[in-house]
This record gives C-alpha cells, sequence and structure tokens, in this order.
C-alpha cells in the first residue's frame, strides 16, 4: 500500500520492489494493517529495466523469438541460472474464472540479479542494432 500510495503522490518510489505474491489482499488484511502504525517504509529508487531486460523478465520461453538470440539460451538451457524461471509445466488458478486465457499462472517471480547477471554474460553477442533498441528513450 505504501508503495501504491507513494506512486500516486510522488511518483515512483523503488524500480525494483514488486509485490511477491500471485493474488492481491483480502480487503480484510488491508483493513486490520491499516490500522497498524506505518514505520516508513524506504525504498531503493533504483532504475527501470531496458527493453530486453523487461521483456526476459515477463515473457514465456515459448515467446523468446521476439528477443534477440543472444538472450535465447538464457530461457532454454538446463545449465542457465534464469532456466528455473522458465518452467514448461506450471499450475494456473482459474479463481473463478471460466477461460483458461484468464487463469493466473503461478509460475515462480524472476529474481532481478540473477536475471541481470545472466543477460550480462551474453551482452557481447548483441548486434550493433540490438544495442541501440535495448536502451532508454526520454522524450
Amino acid at each position: 500500500m505504501q508503495w501504491v500510495a507513494n506512486y500516486y503522490y510522488d511518483g515512483v518510489a523503488s524500480w525494483s520492489w514488486f509485490y511477491p505474491h500471485h493474488f492481491a489482499p483480502y480487503a480484510s488484511d488491508v483493513a486490520a494493517n491499516a490500522m497498524r502504525p506505518c514505520k516508513g517504509y524506504k525504498f531503493a529508487k533504483g532504475r527501470p529495466f531496458l527493453p530486453f531486460q523487461q521483456l526476459l523478465g515477463v515473457l514465456p520461453a515459448a515467446s523468446r523469438t521476439l528477443l534477440p538470440k543472444a538472450y535465447h539460451p538464457l530461457m532454454l538451457m538446463d545449465s542457465s541460472p534464469l532456466k528455473p524461471f522458465y518452467p514448461e509445466d506450471f499450475d494456473t488458478d482459474l479463481n473463478g474464472k471460466k477461460q483458461d486465457w484468464e487463469a493466473v499462472v503461478l509460475i515462480p517471480f524472476i529474481d532481478e540479479r540473477i536475471l541481470l547477471a545472466a543477460m550480462a554474460t551474453v551482452e557481447n553477442k548483441l548486434t550493433p542494432d540490438e544495442v541501440n533498441r535495448n536502451r532508454h528513450r526520454w522524450g
């Protein structure tokens, strides 16, 4: 709740913080915690992911062709430190929905440190065009 409040009143409090659960908290849990004194959360601002970092962090391995070929082994090879974040078999929770595409996919949350370290090992294989595409363009 603190991150959301910061976001709406002051802008992004942290680029690396995320809510580490597949489902939102119950309203009763939010209400119960709202009565507790706030301990003044401190967030590390960090930096936003570059485009390929963001895509590798959210795309399934089946969509790897949307990324440069240098990153494909990170999603596929058993020896890759990222392989556990791309399970071939996983559970889903329909959570009252009827269609498979509405389900919550219960896969592990990717670890930012592992992601960035693994990507750094293959960055030298990117083409100049790919390097140019993988940057922030503000305004």
